[in-house]
């Protein structure tokens, strides 16, 4: 071989032997380098095509929804809170009224046995019946008794104070028939 084309048969072979060797490694590096979407990870070839493809804004849009999510979620809860804290400040005020209720209801029995006492002492035709009305108040005012130191449901608790408040009536309307409405 002449010397210029030996001269030119190495540098083709060596143009073959570093197209095997180095394109197969060109290959594999870009191969190997998979990108994410997370611009921290990736290094410049990654961030560029991040950017130009458009998978770094998806991820903070992605990103941007839910973190509004969690937001919307925190104003639900603190709704949901503030309803809660309301219902039960109503609750407790309803509970307190009933207890007052049956305070009153408690005061107003130790009223009617004083007067179906001092009605006895004073009306001697009726002793029989102003008897049973003191013994009906008696049981009235231990079922009140009851009913104030029975733990219930605030509704379950109205409806007995209505009951007891009802039997009061009844029997303040028998101590007037008797009475002649005095």
């Amino acid at each position: 071989m002449k010397p210029d084309r030996l001269h030119h048969h190495h540098r083709r072979r060596w143009v073959v032997v570093a197209a095997f060797l180095v394109l197969p490694l060109l290959s594999a590096a870009m191969s190997g380098c998979s990108c994410s979407d997370d611009p921290r990870t990736g290094g410049y070839i990654c961030g560029q095509s991040g950017l130009n493809s458009g998978a770094y804004q998806q991820r903070v849009t992605t990103r941007q929804q839910t973190l509004e999510n969690t937001q919307d979620d925190i104003k639900r809860k603190q709704q949901d809170s503030a309803d809660l804290q309301m219902k039960n400040e109503d609750l407790t005020k309803q509970a307190d009224q009933i207890e007052k209720d049956m305070n009153k209801l408690d005061a107003d029995i130790a009223e009617m046995k004083k007067r179906i006492a001092a009605e006895s002492a004073s009306n001697s035709s009726h002793q029989k019946e102003l008897a049973q009305l003191q013994k009906d108040a008696e049981q009235l005012r231990q079922q009140a008794a009851i009913a104030k130191n029975t733990p219930g449901t605030d509704a379950e608790r109205q409806q007995e104070l209505q009951r007891l408040q009802q039997r009061y009536n009844d029997i303040q309307n028998q101590i007037l028939l008797i009475t002649g409405g005095a």
